[in-house]
């Protein structure tokens, strides 16, 4: 500690007009600081916010579809039995359990913003590796109701875009708006689909966009998103989400057993 303590002294008598920008001074001091992975408690070395190991062992949807994001047991750009989707194509950078469960509850629940930023980067490392082309031209998370922003504080969309670095985040635009009706926690499948599209946007949006969410689940909410920003002006739509919850019985699409949960 008392390193650390030495360091921030000395960075702090380097700030300023002449000296060492704040922005770098922050950088400096933060490779100083201990980061822990939140995994297994070890210590990071920043810019990382878990350790290698752990990054290795979590559940990547490495082989997905394109259409859903579905995983796939074998190489394949669709699922045989996808159903049409009205985005263009999906993103999910993990499965919907283990650690990343843990994580996204974790986020919500318990106000652990730390997670988010974590959860950002890792869906910017898939992203970087799975996605070609530049960036869409804004980036749109998921809104939250006003009740719910109310009880929890955050948008945890918000949260986990705050992860990733200024390339994307320079491109985040709030640019959807919802009802506080929108609530879809509970409802099972059918129920979901049948509700009356809750967003609105704000304004006129770009033609190429992503739409970003924590969890991809039945992909009604995604939908309805995506059918209100191509009434609002998106030619092109992609879906960016942290995880993806894979269903039994659906086509070629690989399932996780419940015991693996």
């Amino acid at each position: 500690m008392e390193h650390i303590l030495r360091k921030l002294r000395s960075i702090v008598n380097q700030i300023s007009p002449d000296g060492l920008h704040w922005r770098q001074a922050a950088q400096s001091l933060m490779t100083e600081l201990p980061f822990e992975c939140p995994f297994c408690r070890c210590s990071c070395v920043w810019p990382d916010r878990c350790c290698g190991p752990c990054a290795n062992e979590l559940p990547w949807n490495r082989q997905a579809c394109r259409r859903c994001a579905h995983p796939l047991q074998r190489s394949a750009d669709h699922c045989l039995a996808c159903p049409p989707h009205n985005w263009d194509i999906a993103y999910s950078a993990c499965y919907y359990r283990l650690e990343i469960r843990w994580a996204l509850s974790n986020l919500k629940q318990s106000e652990r913003l730390d997670l988010g930023a974590l959860l950002g980067q890792l869906l910017e490392q898939y992203l970087s590796a799975q996605r070609v082309g530049s960036l869409p031209d804004a980036i749109i998370p998921i809104p939250i109701s006003r009740r719910r922003f109310r009880e929890r504080g955050f948008n945890q969309v918000e949260a986990i875009l705050k992860g990733m670095t200024w390339r994307y985040r320079n491109r985040v635009q709030p640019l959807l708006r919802v009802s506080s009706s929108a609530n879809v926690k509970g409802r099972n499948a059918t129920q979901r689909w049948r509700r009356d599209n809750p967003f609105e946007a704000t304004q006129t949006v770009p033609e190429r966009i992503a739409i970003v969410d924590d969890i991809h689940t039945t992909g009604s909410t995604l939908s309805r998103a995506t059918e209100t920003l191509r009434d609002a002006g998106a030619k092109y739509v992609e879906v960016w989400t942290v995880a993806r919850t894979p269903r039994p019985g659906y086509g070629d699409c690989y399932w996780l057993s419940n015991a693996d949960y």
